[in-house]
């Protein structure tokens, strides 16, 4: 640490970091992440599902990802890049805003004496399986090509994970799937998600999104106005379920 001190850490650090954006590299060392088991309150300790694997990644990874979220987070905020929809890790939103949101909705449809359905969709697994190639996609719909688009698409080549075993950690390649722990992933997640929260939607339906949590709110008028019954918006419902099933297949891995 003396040896640290000396010679200027703060300068060092900033050296480092403006080195790896003026190369357009995430540096592969920082690319590996340790999978920490934690068991899922209330569920099966036998079960595999009962455990949320999180990435334990170096610190100066982190940093840099840290920087090039707060570029990216400016031209998104600037722009309005995201749909305002969109409520799971955005600056001045949360869950709250979410459920506000939702409520107001519903309670404008009673006012108007509309049937409402709501219907949530949780998307399983998202952020272990998302691709890698629709993420680089979105990143280039939201940037020119630049430093720092291409700093963040190389955080997604050549990506390792690591489980500690008896004798040495046991290491392969990863090739889908944003690391729970890393800063970027819930980034990578929205830009991927903000496709179908675009979607041109017919006035009766609104989606609505926390992170990986889908609501629809289905809104028709009463039966005796214009013959809209109850099971016909169920129907409208379950055609946008399927919907939002193709555009998972297209942006999410899946396993038989």
């Amino acid at each position: 640490m003396k040896t640290v001190e000396e010679s200027n850490f703060p300068e060092l650090l900033t050296t480092f970091m403006n080195k790896c954006l003026d190369l357009k590299i995430f540096p592969t060392p920082f690319k590996t992440g340790l999978i920490v088991l934690f068991h899922k309150k209330g569920k099966e300790k036998n079960s595999i599902n009962s455990y949320r694997p999180i990435s334990l990644l170096p610190i100066l990874g982190k940093l840099l990802e840290k920087l090039l979220l707060q570029r990216v987070s400016v031209t998104i905020n600037k722009q309005i890049v995201l749909h305002p929809h969109q409520f799971g890790f955005r600056e001045g939103k949360s869950i709250n805003h979410a459920l506000r949101k939702l409520l107001s909705v519903i309670e404008n449809a009673k006012k108007r004496e509309h049937y409402v359905i709501v219907i949530s969709l949780d998307i399983q697994e998202a952020f272990d399986n998302l691709k890698y190639d629709i993420i680089r996609k979105e990143l280039r719909k939201l940037y020119t090509e630049s430093n720092i688009s291409e700093t963040l698409e190389d955080i997604l080549s050549n990506r390792k994970a690591a489980f500690q075993t008896t004798d040495v950690p046991a290491v392969w390649k990863q090739t889908q799937g944003c690391p729970q722990g890393s800063c970027t992933s819930p980034l990578f997640w929205n830009i991927v998600a903000d496709e179908i929260l675009k979607t041109d939607w017919p006035k009766e339906i609104q989606l609505q999104a926390f992170a990986d949590d889908f609501a629809f709110v289905i809104s028709g008028r009463t039966w005796n106005s214009t013959q809209v019954s109850p099971s016909k918006l169920s129907r409208i419902g379950l055609t946008k379920i399927y919907l939002i099933y193709q555009w998972k297949n297209h942006n999410i891995y899946k396993y038989l």
